[in-house]
């Protein structure tokens, strides 16, 4: 299946095909993941995404954050130049949806995405070299072409997240697409090979 619009489609029927139980299984497990994911210990400031569209709920991995001590930073669309800004974000906060339904940070002072150790990124379908289908509007894309990586981990890191069954053959990426580094699903982390 080559073509994205068909391959978006069908992998969004799946998602929210799946009953409330399972999406809740493979949110415990995403966090279960998270957790042993190398050098962790050394990765205090994570980016995250509030679940939509059948999405993986990140409530869990989240909620081991925050016991941890790490920061959880979420996106808000900055529409004008169609890039993400994000902002840190504690469980008390309030959200609220923006033009596409999906839940933003209000925070007015966003931090810089150089300073995130870790960015989780919600997706459709990947590949095993870590291309990534989105919704196709391209924000997570315009936001990290061009990031410099910080030593000694080559931060920030770029997982992908989402169920095992959304991966593909292959995906055929735009010359704007940014590769992932690793996808994570209910089975594990999985570095991507180029």
């Amino acid at each position: 299946m080559s073509d994205v619009n068909a391959i978006r489609k069908l992998m969004r029927e799946k998602r929210n095909a799946l009953t409330a139980s399972l999406r809740q299984e493979a949110s415990q497990k995403i966090a279960e993941e998270f957790q042993k994911i190398k050098n962790m210990d050394q990765y205090k400031n994570i980016g995250a995404y509030m679940a939509f569209d059948g999405e993986i709920d990140l409530k869990n991995m989240m909620d081991y954050c925050f016991a941890e001590n790490k920061k959880i930073f979420l996106p808000k669309l900055d529409s004008q130049h169609k890039t993400l800004m994000f902002f840190e974000y504690s469980s008390s906060d309030k959200l609220i949806p923006n033009r596409f339904g999906i839940l933003e940070p209000q925070h007015k002072n966003p931090v810089g995405i150089n300073q995130l150790d870790i960015i989780l990124i919600p997706l459709t379908a990947f590949d095993k070299t870590g291309h990534r289908l989105g919704m196709g509007q391209g924000y997570y894309d315009h936001t990290l072409q061009g990031i410099t990586r910080r030593p000694p981990f080559n931060t920030p890191i770029y997982i992908g997240v989402g169920y095992a069954f959304q991966e593909v053959e292959a995906l055929a990426p735009h010359s704007h697409d940014v590769r992932l580094d690793g996808v994570l699903t209910e089975h594990g982390l999985r570095l991507t090979k180029s």
